[in-house]
């Protein structure tokens, strides 16, 4: 049985009630050294409307489909082989920009 969780991504630039939409996306099983953190906060930016516009293009590259929002807090729901910094449970919170992921 696959576990799924919603959010709002967008498939083309533009204005933010045009383009993002609802959808339900499928937990892929950990890879060694990865965690999956259910998100309580998340936070949105300038940069990250900027980027929803398109305005970013030349910097930010984003593949398509993609989330708005690069900063997150919250648990540890679970970890992969060989994570030994982090159990579930852990409060943590994380920038998730491409070119530097990074998480406390």
């Amino acid at each position: 049985m696959s576990v799924t969780e919603s959010n709002h991504r967008y498939c083309s630039y533009g204005e933010p009630e045009s383009v993002l939409e609802k959808s339900e996306v499928v937990i892929p099983p950990l890879a060694d050294g990865e965690i999956l953190v259910k998100v309580m906060a998340a936070g949105v930016s300038p940069i990250d409307f900027k980027t929803l516009k398109g305005f970013m293009q030349a910097t930010v590259k984003k593949e398509l489909p993609a989330v708005l929002g690069t900063d997150v807090a919250g648990t540890v729901a679970a970890v992969g082989s060989n994570c030994s910094r982090l159990q579930v449970g852990d409060e943590v919170f994380a920038d998730l920009t491409p070119r530097s992921v990074s998480f406390w």
